[in-house]
């Protein structure tokens, strides 16, 4: 296995503990305002977005430090790869997921951060698999690394 592939899943697999720490903490404060399933299910999707970007990004500038690859040019570049369709991926898959399935668990009387975080699996489970297809797929037809 490729180094670069462990490390660029180490990065996101770091964005999104910290996501899965955000999203239940955010919900549940939220939570102790209101009780309607949706505004809690949209605020867990807000939570987790913000805790896992910046951590992501901390982690991808730091491995590229380390690696002696880090330049303000490759760093825009990979933004400009990664980031619109990590974006695509979360309005179309991530969020989707996370709000449904935790609305769902809600109305069915889970507890908020039971339903949030079993949400958070199952849609990062299905962005994982779908950002390494673009990985691989970009990696393949234009000769990118990110």
């Amino acid at each position: 296995m490729k180094r670069t592939f462990l490390q660029f899943n180490k990065e996101i697999f770091t964005g999104e503990i910290t996501g899965w720490i955000s999203s239940p903490l955010t919900a549940y404060i939220v939570s102790q305002f209101t009780k309607s399933a949706t505004i809690i299910s949209l605020s867990a999707i807000i939570g987790g977005l913000i805790g896992a970007s910046v951590l992501w990004l901390s982690m991808h500038i730091h491995n590229r430090r380390k690696n002696g690859r880090f330049t303000f040019r490759q760093l825009v570049s990979d933004i400009t790869y990664f980031s619109p369709v990590a974006f695509l991926l979360g309005l179309f898959v991530y969020n989707p997921t996370v709000y449904f399935i935790s609305h769902y668990l809600l109305d069915e009387g889970e507890i908020v951060v039971t339903s949030i975080i079993s949400s958070q699996l199952v849609a990062f489970t299905l962005f994982l698999i779908a950002i390494n297809t673009y990985r691989y797929l970009l990696h393949k037809f234009a000769g990118k690394d990110i």
